[in-house]
């Protein structure tokens, strides 16, 4: 079942990889009403097709295996909310699964074989987003 299987952690977050805390947080808050859909298909390559409001959509995402385990478990159900590229699947516990997804046309990009190093402009650029302790960047309290 997918609550014993932890998301694949790949260190970035742009599309179609991990959702980071602000995205989803943002969405649950002010991100408008998820799209009903259905899981259509999954491919081996991570392309995900689903379908929204009777349109047939190709994303893609970078654990597509547990995003269709959890879509199996949910009968198929999906909810899609594209102004912040989240495909919401409910879990068995009464909670929902985030799986951040990016469009097929932009084109999937492979995750990082390293952790992103740099500046603080170079890894917002690198990975599209981070968390880090305070104490990390040396200008505080430690």
């Amino acid at each position: 079942m997918i609550e014993n299987r932890p998301p694949k952690i790949c260190r970035s977050y742009l599309p179609g990889h991990c959702p980071h805390w602000i995205q989803v947080n943002l969405a649950r808050k002010e991100g408008g009403k998820p799209l009903p859909g259905r899981l259509i298909d999954v491919r081996l390559e991570g392309t995900v097709v689903v379908e929204v409001g009777g349109k047939e959509l190709q994303l893609w995402n970078h654990d597509s295996d547990r995003l269709a385990e959890a879509a199996r478990l949910a009968e198929g159900d999906v909810f899609y909310q594209v102004q912040w590229g989240l495909l919401w699947i409910a879990s068995n516990d009464g909670g929902r699964y985030a799986f951040c997804v990016a469009r097929l046309s932009d084109g999937p990009k492979p995750c990082p074989a390293r952790d992103p190093e740099g500046s603080l402009i170079e890894l917002l650029k690198e990975s599209g987003g981070l968390t880090i302790p305070i104490s990390d960047l040396g200008t505080g309290p430690s």
